[in-house]
């Protein structure tokens, strides 16, 4: 096993780049601990360990990547509470989480990436993720632009909880719950899509969304909730869109019906809004203005501008 042992390059403080090799398999405690100028790290898709401090006071490292591959990121190997020791006092900007990473069951306290909640805005949830664990994201007050990848399953409890600077979120079609309060305190929530495959939405998971007056809504047949999940405001001032044949079905259905104001829409209406040949190459960005990296092929379900115009990815 190819590995970056125990304090292999610890208070390398003129250290500003680091390329690891697709043979690590682990990376030793407290490898990086103070590489004061390291600004960016991929995590191969080789390594399946980070030990102790590995990245601790890193204190320029804002882009967090780790590489897709059917491998499990295992934090498993201390004790629950020092999860966040590995990139602990890193200022965080972007979070690209393309596959899972393994953490245990958490008390409502223990958040993975509390120690970033001020500084993490961009969170990229790549394809070979399957669950957002709960509690992932919870208070990570700055982040304003959220993607989640095509192979996304569940939202766990308080997944995004109190992420105030969300605006919009597009749940692929893919994820199949969502759990309680996992959208709950996104103060700043206005838009909402719901893929099609979503069959249970949990208590209080988009309870004081205040800002919330727009949830679209794939699935045909309506999805349980819970009443937690909206006060009598939100029944009068929220529109829900639903699919084309299916508005009878959530004006019968409990906690459905109490909207008064339930609109169809043509699930592939916004596909006819495409470019024309010669605009294909133009830059696609997501509802909050980021520029997308990918090719739109690669893109997770969601609702993108490229050229001005919205288009869908499905």
């Amino acid at each position: 096993m190819t590995k970056i042992g125990v304090d292999a390059f610890k208070g390398c403080s003129s250290l500003t780049s680091v390329t690891i090799g697709n043979s690590v398999e682990s990376i030793g405690d407290y490898a990086f601990n103070r590489c004061s100028s390291l600004t960016s790290i991929t995590i191969p898709n080789s390594v399946t360990s980070i030990g102790w401090s590995a990245f601790k006071n890193c204190t320029s490292l804002e882009d967090l990547k780790f590489e897709d591959g059917i491998k499990t990121l295992s934090l498993l190997d201390y004790d629950e509470e020092y999860i966040h020791e590995r990139f602990e006092y890193c200022p965080l900007k972007t979070l690209y989480l393309v596959r899972d990473i393994s953490w245990p069951r958490m008390s409502y306290e223990l958040r993975p990436f509390s120690h970033h909640a001020l500084t993490l805005t961009t969170v990229i949830i790549g394809d070979s993720v399957t669950s957002i664990r709960e509690h992932a994201f919870d208070g990570c007050s700055n982040l304003t632009s959220v993607t989640i990848g095509n192979s996304v399953e569940s939202i766990g409890s308080c997944a995004f909880k109190d992420c105030s600077s969300l605006t919009s979120i597009t749940i692929p079609n893919s994820v199949t719950s969502i759990g309680d309060f996992a959208f709950y305190m996104c103060s700043s929530l206005t838009s909402v899509i719901i893929g099609n495959s979503v069959t249970n939405i949990g208590q209080s998971a988009f309870t004081n969304c205040d800002a919330l007056t727009e949830l679209v809504i794939a699935a045909t047949e309506p999805p349980t909730v819970s009443s937690s999940n909206f006060n009598n405001s939100d029944y009068i001032n929220m529109v829900v869109k639903v699919p084309e044949g299916s508005l009878e079905a959530y004006q019968a259905a409990d906690v459905w019906k109490y909207f008064w104001d339930i609109q169809e829409y043509d699930p592939t209406g916004i596909e006819k809004n495409t470019l024309d040949e010669e605009n294909t190459n133009t830059p696609i960005y997501n509802l909050q203005g980021v520029q997308m990296m990918d090719a739109k092929e690669n893109l997770p379900t969601g609702i993108y501008i490229q050229g001005g115009k919205k288009i869908m990815v499905r």
